[in-house]
């Protein structure tokens, strides 16, 4: 997990256990009180602790959110950053020599000898749509971008959120459209939303991976020999995937993929969730499926349970392996 992703974890964590005092605190109030959300700050009416009944042991533990809290607030009110101290999006290193992009722009990629056969981007902060347009021109447009480098090095095309301590709420949306070539097939197409997200129409390539920390991931057409879709917190959408072999893992997020799988299929979660909804039918795979405390369907068929293993065998060359630990996997069949 990069670092940006790490800071913005602990921060929503202390956001999650900050809210969690308040609601506390609100609902021994009597429920009355409302937050405002004012210039990335949430408010909420401060009551006190110490004169609550059962409560006042919750004083030493808001004295330790530190400079998180400002007792005394003007009209009673306690003011909490919505994203605390970690603010800001510790990016990737910049690329020595390569341009870096702010603000708005648009702007030409130049390399040298044949087309980039590759295709790497790792955003943190920004919204990218990639689009293919006419002729080998590859060009990228920029609004309110917070240093964004894009350049072709050893064959692959590089999209990269550059930097150090960009903040992460700021007025405005930082927006990116690349357009790419027509029709471009990639050997290998990595692509990585942090905080941000990534769409696209269309997507082919030999190898293709999503991973999305925070961010999403959204592709509507998506052909791939090989696709790995992994999420931490955030989401990846697949809306008409033809392709082999699928591996989709989910932490806390989720992954949702509608298409065809001509190979194997790996799915496996531990809080989140995956759906596949596939033109096959169930009895074109084998089965190994293991699930915890989570949840796992294959079409009409309950897998669920508390530590429970299950083979099925159904005499085919293609395996499917689920594994659930307290989240949920469900496999559908389009011709149902």
């Amino acid at each position: 997990m990069k670092k940006g992703t790490k800071r913005a974890l602990f921060a929503a964590a202390g956001c999650i256990a900050a809210g969690v005092v308040l609601f506390g605190i609100g609902a021994a109030a009597g429920g009355n009180g409302q937050f405002e959300v004012h210039h990335g700050r949430l408010r909420f009416p401060w009551y006190g602790v110490s004169n609550l009944p059962g409560l006042g042991f919750l004083e030493d533990s808001l004295e330790e959110l530190g400079d998180a809290i400002e007792d005394g607030a003007e009209g009673g009110w306690l003011d909490l950053p919505f994203w605390s101290s970690a603010s800001t999006w510790i990016g990737e290193e910049a690329e020595d020599g390569e341009k870096i992009f702010d603000g708005d722009f648009g702007d030409t990629v130049i390399w040298d000898g044949a087309l980039p056969c590759d295709l790497e981007v790792e955003l943190g902060i920004h919204a990218l749509e990639i689009v293919e347009g006419e002729g080998d021109t590859i060009s990228l447009e920029g609004h309110n971008v917070s240093r964004i480098q894009c350049y072709v090095k050893d064959g692959a095309l590089r999209l990269r959120d550059v930097g150090r301590k960009k903040e992460v709420f700021k007025n405005g949306e930082r927006k990116l459209v690349l357009t790419v070539p027509e029709g471009a097939a990639w050997e290998t197409a990595e692509l990585s939303a942090g905080l941000g997200n990534i769409s696209a129409d269309r997507l082919e390539a030999g190898e293709v991976s999503l991973e999305s920390d925070l961010g999403s991931i959204e592709i509507g057409e998506l052909n791939a020999g090989w696709l790995e879709a992994d999420t931490d917190l955030g989401s990846i959408l697949v809306e008409e995937f033809d392709g082999k072999d699928v591996c989709a893992t989910s932490d806390l997020g989720s992954v949702e993929l509608s298409g065809s799988v001509s190979g194997n299929v790996t799915a496996s979660t531990d809080m989140g969730s995956i759906l596949m909804t596939l033109a096959e039918e169930e009895d074109d795979f084998n089965y190994e499926i293991k699930t915890d405390m989570g949840n796992i369907t294959v079409g009409d068929r309950d897998y669920s349970g508390l530590d429970r293993e299950k083979t099925v065998e159904n005499g085919s060359d293609r395996k499917m392996k689920l594994e659930s630990s307290m989240g949920s996997i469900e496999i559908l069949w389009k011709s149902r």
